[in-house]
């Protein structure tokens, strides 16, 4: 799923490696105190369970427990009051802890690292294959009004059949992904996904979930301890919030989708045909349809 890819790519080795070397890799500024809260939460939960005391010592456990819970909660309340966004298309609250500008910045690092990978398979500028995809992105792209994002196309010779979009507009196509295409129409389709899912900032909304559920199962281990419990009940949680969200996300991006088909003129019935063809060529040769795994 998209959150999957966006967190992987944040996370690990690979990225880190290069960002080491990158001075211009850029942390949203409200994930500061999150990320030492990330580092040191084993260890603050440690010395809270140890200062806090247990419910025999009445007054002093009920004390601490208040001042625990108001030293924690003015960063906590203050973040979500900063990061409450809606969003545009369908109305729906969420919670973004990077700004449009992090977002920018945090796309573009993720595009040089995925462009300097892919370098010596990404197909030139003036391949038929890319001018026919800019060609539908950008009239998809003017009926978002979106003109503040940095759209970017790039494409990659690969047989994975696959694509995805990155925060701030910048889009990657796998030219496996065309053996199941059949007109134009269905690659506006797989753009129009893609588009939808840069304008209602899903990349970033992602990140955000991967924060707070990464802090909550510190909690949770930290107070059930490096036990079997502790560690399978984080797992489990972590593994619900993924599959759950990505396709919230997955669902929101298929409507806007269908809004911006139609008001580029293209046909948005031919999303369903793509579907069933993807489907259809994963029961053949065992792909997970596009839609599936970006």
């Amino acid at each position: 799923m998209l959150h999957r890819l966006f967190g992987s790519l944040f996370t690990s080795g690979v990225f880190r490696k290069y960002s080491a070397h990158n001075s211009r890799v850029h942390v949203p500024k409200r994930t500061f105190w999150l990320r030492g809260l990330r580092l040191g939460g084993p260890i603050l939960v440690r010395f809270l369970k140890t200062w806090v005391g247990t419910p025999a010592s009445n007054t002093k456990f009920w004390r601490n427990i208040g001042i625990t819970a108001f030293g924690l909660g003015i960063p906590i309340v203050y973040t979500i009051y900063e990061s409450k966004d809606i969003e545009p298309h369908t109305k729906r609250t969420r919670y973004i802890l990077a700004s449009k500008e992090d977002e920018l910045r945090l796309g573009q690092d993720a595009s040089n690292f995925l462009k300097e990978f892919f370098q010596d398979v990404i197909l030139p500028s003036n391949h038929p294959l890319v001018e026919q995809a800019r060609m539908i992105s950008n009239d998809i792209i003017k009926v978002t009004g979106r003109d503040d994002l940095n759209w970017e196309l790039t494409i990659v010779h690969s047989q994975e059949r696959n694509m995805f979009v990155l925060p701030g507009g910048k889009i990657f196509i796998f030219t496996g992904i065309y053996s199941v295409l059949e007109n134009t129409d269905q690659l506006a389709a797989i753009l129009g996904h893609e588009i939808s899912h840069a304008i209602a900032r899903h990349g970033v909304e992602s990140l955000t979930v991967s924060y707070v559920w990464t802090i909550t199962l510190i909690v949770i281990r930290g107070l059930l301890g490096e036990t079997f419990t502790g560690n399978w009940g984080s797992l489990f949680v972590e593994m619900l919030q993924s599959l759950q969200y990505s396709r919230k996300l997955e669902t929101e991006a298929d409507e806007i989708e269908l809004i911006l088909m139609t008001k580029a003129n293209y046909n948005p019935y031919e999303m369903l045909r793509f579907w069933n063809t993807s489907s259809k060529a994963e029961d053949t040769d065992g792909v997970v349809p596009p839609g599936s795994i970006h």
